[in-house]
Order: structure tokens, then sequence, then C-alpha cells
């Protein structure tokens, strides 16, 4: 099971940061449902979205209603550009918005996010929530 996590500072780019909202979220690969898991930072699974039919497409996870890292509860597009796993890491970005997928010229502009693996904090509790997330999602 592949995973990547959303952390404050984008890889690879010290002085940017990602959006606050995502920060701690994390995308899973479930490889027994063939799809892949958006996980907000309390562990619950936001979305699920199918696995492209090739490593190399982009995909939208299904919008879904959260509040992520706040208390206003919002509409969800996340857009996955990539999702690469190799010998140099793991790492994955897309894009995100409240109004639709991808920005339309005077809306709510698209943000970008960049994930990679082996960022978050360590913590042996993290795997049993990502085994529960997987699991559940494989049963959906």
């Amino acid at each position: 099971m592949t995973e990547w996590y959303i952390p404050e500072m984008k890889p690879g780019e010290p002085n940017r940061r990602n959006p606050a909202a995502l920060v701690g979220c994390r995308i899973i690969e479930d490889a027994a449902a063939n799809a892949y898991v958006f996980v907000a930072q309390d562990g619950s699974i936001a979305s699920i979205a199918s696995r492209p039919a090739r490593p190399d497409q982009s995909f939208n996870f299904p919008v879904f209603s959260a509040s992520l890292h706040g208390p206003i509860r919002e509409n969800w597009y996340i857009t996955v550009e990539t999702l690469h796993t190799g010998a140099f890491g793991n790492i994955g970005w897309g894009y995100f918005g409240h109004a639709g997928y991808h920005a339309r010229a005077g809306q709510d502009p698209a943000d970008t996010w960049v994930a990679q693996t082996g960022v978050g904090a360590e913590n042996p509790e993290d795997d049993k929530g990502d085994e529960a997330a997987a699991a559940a999602a494989g049963k959906q």
C-alpha cells in the first residue's frame, strides 16, 4: 500500500507552503479495490476515486463536503495530476478548488498541492488508521 502525505512545506520547495486546509491529508493507494482514497486529517475517508487505466493519467476525486483543518464546511474538488513511485521517492501533486475542478476565469482559482511519502509525523497509531481506511475503502 503506497501513501502520499501532504506536508506543510512543498517538497523540494522549502519556501512554498501547501494550502493549510490540506496539510496532514493523505492519499492512500488501495490496490485491492483498484482505487485511491483521500483521507482527511482526522483519519476519515473523504472520497474514493477509481484508479485510472494508465499510471500517467490525471484523475479527480469525487466532490466531497468537509471542514478540513478548520471550522468551515466546504465542497472540495481535488484533482490529482500525478502520483509517482520509484527509486527517488514517491511524490504527487495536483489542484484543488471549491467551485469546480480546475479554475474557471474570474472564479475560484485552483491552488496546487504537493505530497510525498515519509514526511508525516511518525506515530505507530497512524498505521492503524491507514489500514482501517484501506479496509473500509475495499468494502465500498
